[in-house]
């Protein structure tokens, strides 16, 4: 008995109406009450919709390939069938200015939807011409290089971007959009999961040139790519190692190079061949696209080498505003790498590389080169360093971020530009990582870092808290403070140095002098305090020297005189008595004479372990300004205090 697909009720001339309406064959073309067909209506197609199989067989690639691109051709969103394996011989573009959206299933399972490239396959799996949505989608590829998965050469651009809850796994580069694709604004990755890639997980700008517009608004979180940790040791064909060349502290290395990796090489070295690999002390490239390097070592050490393929785990280029929540990317020469960005926020991010032979590169946690990058916190593990400012780059750390088993340091400096690090969280040491942040060879100046924290006690912001000393700013050399500028305990600025170079700003110009409004005024003819010594440690001794001028006005407060000396202190403490002993003499004075004023009388005199120092000058002047100018002092066990009243 035949089905009567009209709705009942419906009358004979209304049904004939209908049948007269009807496509010839198809069930996908049965005329809708309305007018025009079932098709019509579907605001979606899939590609089993124009014959794919989906059943995994290579066999069945180009079958299933040629239903994908139709799909994608019609225009509409394409859905996959859950737990179909649609095997890709070609890349799939869609028409000039269509969108490409995909969704599979939102299943891990067996029932995930999987776009598997065929073996052989080259070029970009999914290539989009404008903008993209793809979600819910395995992408498998071959293993091979310039397989990619998602990504495009072209010069094109997308308004919005989206990709959410992709795996993809098993390429050359997972997600790869080269120097001339832009994203202007609006791109969104959210949940992707990547394995086993021989250069890289994330590619966003390329590698080399300028875009036609920048980027700006992009979001990503929760993004975990990793590479594989036995398949992206590539090594380079053809090196040759001259040991001892070309001193006794450097070591040549040479190879093939006539088919450079689209990150370059990265050099790593091992005592024994076969474990402990790591990059040499000098190594400071984020990929080396020469076929020579000059390994520096310790004369007498004995190093193998390998020169392998450098990888990256994210790189982005050209961006304007980036936030990304979480990311972690492992097995990579470098986890995060950012090149003319001109801000980047990142929450938090986790790299970790394991020792492997062929060893795979290991050059670091976060590269920035000529970036503005702010990380929240983090941890690196077994990389040479954990974070790297190069080429006029900025990193600001805002959070605790630790650094395990990394070998140079918990983060480095280098170029020949003005980068920095400026520390506003705490940057961790743990493991066998040294506890230092080192410059890397060929840095125009070491390091600066300036963090900030609030004081609590003195109600006051500062910078760089170094020690019990006192908050403040400090200046390090290879992890080692040689100097510091902060407030003490009372409240007034100090400077630790080893020394103090004064540069003469030009040979017609004094270095400049500002201390007018750190006098003291001298009563003539009375012994009027001027400075004070405190903080001498029980049973020390220390002394001091001292520049002191004295100048003198008239009633008009006009400068008549000027005279200098040289005050000598010396201050001894008893043990056990807390009282101080002390002396004080001066050299002759020399002065211009145009007043009455006579030569000055220093004294000390101590009470309760602070030593005073009084003047005495008589003049007809009644106004005197003594200026005291430190020269140099020594102490036994800490610092003297010197304040001048």
């Amino acid at each position: 008995m035949p089905i009567d697909i009209i709705a009942r009720g419906a009358n004979t001339a209304h049904r004939r109406n209908l049948a007269s309406k009807a496509p010839r064959k198809g069930a996908s073309l049965i005329g809708m009450d309305s007018g025009g067909t079932v098709r019509d209506r579907i605001n979606w197609v899939t590609p089993e919709s124009f014959g794919a199989i989906g059943d995994g067989s290579v066999a069945n690639a180009a079958i299933d390939t040629s239903a994908l691109q139709q799909a994608v051709n019609s225009g509409k969103p394409v859905l996959l069938r859950p737990g179909a394996i649609y095997q890709i011989n070609a890349e799939i573009r869609p028409p000039d200015g269509t969108d490409l959206v995909i969704s599979g299933h939102r299943n891990t399972g067996d029932k995930q939807s999987v776009l598997n490239a065929a073996p052989g396959f080259k070029g970009w799996m999914l290539r989009p011409k404008a903008s993209y949505d793809i979600r819910d989608v395995k992408l498998n590829g071959n293993n091979l290089d310039g397989c990619y998965l998602i990504g495009s050469p072209d010069a094109a651009s997308a308004g919005i971007a989206r990709i959410e809850r992709v795996y993809v796994a098993n390429a050359d580069i997972g997600i790869f959009f080269d120097t001339a694709w832009n994203h202007p604004w609006g791109l969104y990755y959210n949940q992707i999961v990547g394995v086993g890639f021989r250069t890289g997980g994330i590619n966003l700008g390329g590698t080399s040139g300028a875009g036609s517009s920048g980027e700006s608004a992009w979001t990503m979180d929760n993004i975990n790519i990793n590479g594989s940790p036995s398949g992206n040791g590539i090594v380079a064909s053809d090196v040759v190692i001259t040991p001892g060349t070309p001193d006794s502290t450097h070591d040549t290395i040479a190879w093939n190079n006539d088919a450079p990796p689209r990150y370059g090489w990265c050099v790593m070295r091992s005592a024994d061949g076969r474990t402990g690999w790591h990059v040499p002390p000098n190594w400071v490239s984020g990929g080396l696209s020469a076929n020579t390097f000059s390994a520096s070592k310790t004369a007498g050490e004995n190093w193998q080498y390998a020169v392998v393929r450098m990888t990256r785990g994210v790189s982005i280029r050209r961006g304007k505003a980036i936030w990304a929540g979480v990311v972690q990317s492992e097995y990579f020469g470098i986890g995060l790498y950012f090149q003319d960005i001109v801000s980047a926020d990142v929450r938090q991010y986790y790299a970790e590389t394991r020792d492997r032979f062929p060893p795979l590169p290991q050059f670091c946690g976060i590269f920035a080169a000529n970036s503005n990058v702010s990380i929240g916190g983090g941890w690196v593990e077994q990389l040479g360093y954990g974070l790297i400012a190069a080429s006029n780059g900025r990193i600001n750390l805002t959070g605790p971020f630790r650094t395990n088993n990394c070998r140079w340091g918990k983060a480095a400096i280098g170029g020949a530009t003005t980068q920095a690090m400026r520390l506003f969280g705490d940057l961790m040491a743990t493991g066998t990582t040294p506890n230092t942040i080192v410059p890397l060879t060929g840095s125009a100046y070491d390091y600066t870092s300036a963090g900030v924290e609030h004081d609590t006690d003195n109600a006051a912001m500062t910078s760089y808290v170094d020690g019990a000393g006192g908050s403040g700013y400090s200046v390090r050399r290879r992890g080692v403070t040689k100097g510091r500028f902060y407030a003490n305990t009372s409240g007034y600025s100090q400077l630790e140095a080893e020394y103090i170079k004064i540069a003469q700003p030009g040979k017609s110009a004094l270095v400049p002098i500002a201390n007018k409004n750190y006098t003291t005024a001298i009563t003539p003819g009375a012994s009027t305090p001027f400075m004070t010594l405190s903080g001498l440690p029980t049973n020390s001794a220390a002394a001091a020297s001292l520049f002191i001028q004295i100048v003198g006005r008239d009633a008009s407060s006009v400068v008549r005189q000027s005279q200098a000396c040289r005050l000598d202190i010396s201050l001894i403490e008893t043990a056990g008595t807390g009282v101080v002993a002390s002396v004080v003499s001066s050299s002759p004075v020399a002065a211009i004479q145009l007043g009455t004023m006579g030569s000055p009388v220093f004294a000390t005199s101590a009470t309760n372990g602070t030593v005073m120092l009084t003047c005495t000058v008589n003049s007809s002047m009644p106004s005197l300004s003594l200026y005291a100018v430190p020269i140099v002092g020594t102490a036994e066990a800490q610092t003297i205090n010197m304040v001048q009243s």
